[in-house]
């Protein structure tokens, strides 16, 4: 119910929450956003983040006083098979915080593992050029497995559409939650 109210609130400009929201993402936006980004800005940026998200959450616990203080983090009992929930300031406010600063930290992340990323994507063409036995015989795979593997190849596309979601998701958690139904529908 608090996050429910806290997602209306920061969207609404007319609610002082709404508006003290969007002029900090302008803000942090055309700081650490742009076209003359540094990748050496990324810690500052991480860190600035962690700052207002720490200084938003002090003013939600003004409006809800039963939320944990000092930082601390505390679990919600499940119902049924599900998982508890954490109640936390980063749990409250990064689906909240993250969609609206997300491009400029993209950027920065980015910029900051661009040599990884290009040594990454040359061996990632390097290997789509193979075929499937040169893949399997150079990783080891016992040669029992290769017709099984093959015939279970239909059964992937399911799970390789779901990864692709990734794009469209901007909190850690949403990612971790394809992450993990990439792997359930992969374990099928």
């Amino acid at each position: 119910e608090i996050h429910e109210y806290l997602m209306n609130a920061f969207d609404t400009r007319h609610h002082p929450l709404g508006s003290l929201l969007s002029e900090l993402s302008t803000v942090y936006t055309a700081t650490y956003g742009g076209v003359r980004v540094h990748p050496l800005l990324l810690s500052h940026a991480v860190a600035e983040l962690h700052s207002i998200t720490m200084r938003i959450y002090e003013i939600v616990v003004l409006f809800f006083p039963s939320l944990p203080k000092g930082g601390r983090e505390f679990v919600l009992e499940p119902e049924g098979d599900d998982e508890g929930l954490v109640v936390s300031a980063a749990a409250i406010l990064h689906p909240i915080l993250l969609p609206r600063v997300h491009s400029a930290l993209f950027v920065l992340y980015a910029l900051h593992n661009k040599k990884e990323d290009d040594a990454y994507w040359e061996r990632l063409i390097k290997w789509n050029k193979q075929p499937d036995q040169t893949l399997m015989a150079f990783l080891d795979i016992d040669k029992k497995f290769w017709e099984r593997i093959q015939a279970e190849d239909a059964g992937f596309g399911e799970a390789v559409e779901t990864l692709q979601q990734l794009k469209t998701t901007f909190s850690p958690l949403e990612k971790l939650l394809v992450i993990r139904s990439t792997f359930e529908q992969m374990t099928k």
